[in-house]
């Protein structure tokens, strides 16, 4: 008989696993690159921490021709992973901390960076390079849901001094009771029910997968997302 240690209670691979005794091995997301000089790019890159008590932190890009008389286009980029693993930068993911944390997460970031526009934030190269009215919100994935319901949130609560000029869709993690084409077809990956356990498991207090976080037609908040360009890529992963 396989010991606690050994005995997987839930599967959700190729993603993650959850053992009996509690522990849950995360598949991806693991590696993590430093901030760094791109010679080849042109850009250059730094991790700052935002929010220490929770562990929010971001890592910042900069070109390394950046002039502060020409100010730059904004993208707060949201990393995907499903909730569950590729976050170096927010280590609050389910199970562990059961969604909407990762949503509450995510708004810490978005009011720091609006305190520079009002002139509180130190940070220099949001000071001195950001156009406050060309900020964009982005993400892939489970990023993506994060961005669209951040971009809802900004328009509900009003941020002074933030215009969101755009979201871009890179492979948006939506979702929803009733199956769109072949959701539904178990030899596909991810299928129907592999994605609403999931995101049941992530967020026990959910609705279901017509939850307002995750099916975008259901929140009636929508149109606070007002006028707004989009940009969507769709790939498979």
């Amino acid at each position: 008989m396989a010991s606690s240690a050994t005995e997987i209670v839930n599967e959700f691979f190729p993603v993650f696993r959850v053992y009996k005794d509690g522990r849950i091995e995360r598949m991806e997301g693991n590696d993590v690159v430093p901030a760094s000089i791109d010679l080849d790019t042109g850009f250059q890159s730094k991790d700052v921490e935002i929010a220490p008590e929770i562990g929010v932190r971001a890592r910042l890009y900069l070109p390394t021709n950046a002039n502060p008389h020409h100010k730059l286009t904004v993208l707060v980029y949201f990393h995907g992973g499903a909730f569950v693993v590729q976050s170096f930068f927010s280590p609050m993911l389910a199970p562990e901390h059961p969604l909407p944390i990762a949503y509450e997460d995510s708004w810490v970031p978005i009011k720091w960076v609006v305190s520079h526009f009002k002139g509180d934030g130190q940070e220099p190269w949001l000071k001195d390079y950001v156009d406050f009215e060309r900020v964009f919100f982005g993400g892939d994935s489970a990023g993506r849901n994060i961005a669209h319901n951040m971009t809802i949130r900004v328009g509900v609560e009003k941020l002074d001094g933030i215009s969101i000029f755009g979201l871009v869709l890179n492979h948006p993690f939506f979702w929803g009771e009733e199956p769109i084409g072949n959701e539904d077809d178990e030899t596909n990956y991810p299928n129907k029910s592999f994605v609403d356990r999931l995101w049941r498991f992530g967020n026990p207090s959910t609705v279901g997968s017509d939850d307002p976080l995750l099916n975008l037609a259901k929140n009636p908040d929508l149109p606070s997302l007002g006028w707004c360009r989009f940009v969507l890529l769709r790939k498979i992963c």
